[in-house]
């Protein structure tokens, strides 16, 4: 960081200089915001794309900054509300981000932004979140911060809570162009400039101008690419679901501590038991179980897969994953919601482009991927080929 008289200057490989100043120095510097520069952004992505260790921390920072642009585009709109939100959407993420996500939910009963709410009003097991006294020292309503965390709609158009959570955000742009960049892939390099500059809101609905329509599909394909070669990536998927399984071992207590962990303190977790140090060592030297089956997704495959597997005592060295995941589907997975002005109308994105429409299709086409020790390949190939002959 570049000290300044009134703030500071953070070098960002994606944007340069980003000017953090006032309020948003002050919720930087918290140990709150500062736990999120050990919290990988991609979980074990890092396995198969090695430079994919950047971190929450500068996403939410790269977020912050897309906020301000919007600020300076509009320049009637004040984005105050919206620029805290943006800069601390993510400060609730448990360790490695959404990798344990719902297997934290599950036991805290808590989602990463119920977390972030909690931390910015000071509720719950945050009464003395550093965050939340911030904000109450600038008067900031921290219910408000926490309603635009959710995407709560607004019908007064004093807040656009689409900007921080809805089907064409800030911090959708900025990960996609940020895992892009250090995952190494010739994907997610959207025209964002074009994109934020036909921009436009109506009350709290966020909009695209008709002249951004290619920008706004070029986004789309964008999102599916990464999704097909990043985030469903196979290699990744199987060493996830393998810590994952090891986690099975570890109490409610323990896991319901690590929420607030970051990921050095949790690897610490997982070292301290034999269960889950023996299924993280391995993961990390790469030795994970092996891909030996595939075949299409259907409700009959998958009963007759798993019964098979039950049936032969292969259960606990096989892997069982669908992907894309079936609850990546419709338009919660490709956003397909966003509103693009057509002459003197509002419509759905999927409504006038073919293109989205036919990314949609794609998704419907889903895979069962089993996967098992190596000592256990030829059997469960053998068990498999019965089951679904």
């Amino acid at each position: 960081m570049i000290s300044l008289t009134e703030g500071k200057i953070i070098q960002d490989p994606l944007y340069g200089p980003i000017r953090i100043e006032g309020i948003f120095l002050e919720l930087v510097d918290t140990p709150e915001f500062q736990r999120l520069r050990n919290i990988k952004q991609l979980g074990l992505c890092y396995l198969v794309f090695p430079e994919a260790n950047h971190t929450r921390f500068s996403h939410s920072l790269g977020t912050y900054f897309l906020l301000s642009q919007m600020e300076s585009i509009w320049r009637d709109k004040d984005l105050y509300y919206e620029k805290i939100a943006g800069l601390l959407h993510d400060i609730g993420h448990p360790p490695f981000s959404h990798t344990f996500e719902d297997i934290f939910k599950g036991i805290s009963g808590k989602s990463h932004e119920d977390l972030g709410c909690d931390i910015i009003t000071g509720s719950g097991e945050s009464y003395s979140s550093r965050i939340n006294a911030i904000l109450e020292k600038h008067g900031v309503d921290t219910k408000k911060i926490a309603g635009l965390l959710k995407g709560t709609p607004t019908n007064s158009g004093e807040f656009i809570p689409s900007l921080i959570s809805g089907p064409l955000d800030m911090d959708e742009l900025d990960y996609l162009r940020r895992d892009a960049f250090f995952c190494g892939v010739p994907i997610g390099n959207i025209d964002f400039s074009r994109l934020l500059n036909t921009m436009e809101f109506d009350g709290p609905n966020l909009y695209v101008k008709e002249k951004g329509l290619t920008a706004l599909e070029s986004l789309y394909i964008n999102r599916f690419f990464m999704y097909r070669t990043v985030y469903f990536h196979r290699t990744v998927r199987i060493a996830s679901l393998m810590v994952r399984k090891s986690l099975e071992a570890v109490d409610d207590e323990s896991m319901l501590k690590a929420v607030n962990m970051d990921d050095f303190h949790f690897v610490d977790l997982l070292l301290s038991r034999r269960e889950t140090r023996d299924t993280w060592e391995s993961v990390q030297r790469r030795d994970i179980f092996k891909t030996v089956f595939r075949t299409p997704y259907t409700k009959k495959s998958m009963h007759s897969i798993e019964t098979s597997l039950n049936r032969n005592g292969m259960k606990d060295g096989v892997l069982i994953d669908i992907i894309p995941p079936l609850s990546f589907s419709g338009s919660s997975g490709l956003k397909t919601t966003q509103l693009i002005q057509m002459g003197n109308e509002l419509k759905v994105i999927s409504e006038v482009s073919e293109v989205v429409r036919s990314l949609s299709a794609v998704l419907d086409h889903r895979t069962i991927c089993i996967s098992s020790r190596r000592d256990m390949e030829e059997a469960v190939m053998e068990a498999l080929r019965e089951s679904v002959s």
